[in-house]
């Protein structure tokens, strides 16, 4: 497929929930990027994850490509984009004007087919069995992660 042919197809992006695609995405970068740090997510609190999260994006922040943490994977270099969602609402610089609400793939189908029917798999890891998240955290993950909360509440969630 050539670029020119790339924008003729209607490009699809999908929104979640900024606060459980926050915890979603950590929760897995703990269990497989660090690894090697011998957490056990199932014995922390949503907090704990939270806290490891902002360590690694300030460690980040403090290089060329904010939001993408470099480790090294059998020997070389995997880069872990954990960019807002927002980041990969675009195509070309502009924003994709098809985008659907997590978990609404039926809405979509049902517009796209005019089926409701859709086979996937979630791949669900470990995850912290504690869910209270104190204000403090909720308040820093906004601040991470302002333009995702942004586009949410265009969506018309958490007004």
């Amino acid at each position: 497929i050539e670029e020119k042919e790339i924008e003729n197809f209607s490009i699809y992006g999908v929104l979640r929930e900024p606060i459980d695609r926050f915890f979603s995405l950590f929760s897995y970068f703990i269990n497989t990027a660090l690894a090697s740090r011998k957490i056990n997510i199932s014995e922390i609190s949503l907090d704990d994850v939270a806290s490891i999260a902002f360590e690694i994006l300030e460690e980040t922040e403090k290089t060329e490509r904010p939001y993408h943490y470099i480790e090294k994977y059998r020997g070389n270099d995997r880069i872990l984009n954990l960019s807002p969602q927002t980041y990969w609402l675009t195509y070309n610089d502009e924003p994709i004007n098809n985008i659907v609400v997590y978990p609404n793939f039926d809405d979509m189908l049902i517009k796209l087919t005019g089926k409701s029917e859709m086979q996937f798999n979630e791949k669900i890891g470990k995850k912290p069995t504690n869910k209270f998240v104190s204000e403090a955290t909720l308040q820093e993950i906004k601040k991470w992660y302002a333009e995702d909360f942004d586009l949410w509440e265009k969506f018309g969630y958490n007004k």
